[in-house]
């Protein structure tokens, strides 16, 4: 549930729909923006209490792959 959550709040902060691709999230985290780091440093930690399939998963779907 709170992965779903996640995607949804990943699309409302770029503006765009879940299933549309956008690059702006995946800039935004690769940057290290301290701006972003304690919503990056969040995402980590719900990814990190999450079987490693499903996170990745989810790393896909919003466009960060596998750099978490």
């Amino acid at each position: 549930m709170l992965l779903g959550l996640g995607e949804e709040a990943v699309a409302a902060s770029i503006g765009m729909d879940i299933e549309q691709e956008n690059d702006a999230f995946a800039e935004i985290w690769a940057s290290d923006d301290d701006s972003f780091s304690a919503v990056k440093e969040q995402y980590t930690r719900m990814l990190s209490s999450t079987p490693d399939a499903r996170a990745l998963q989810w790393k896909r779907k919003v466009g960060i792959g596998a750099s978490v």
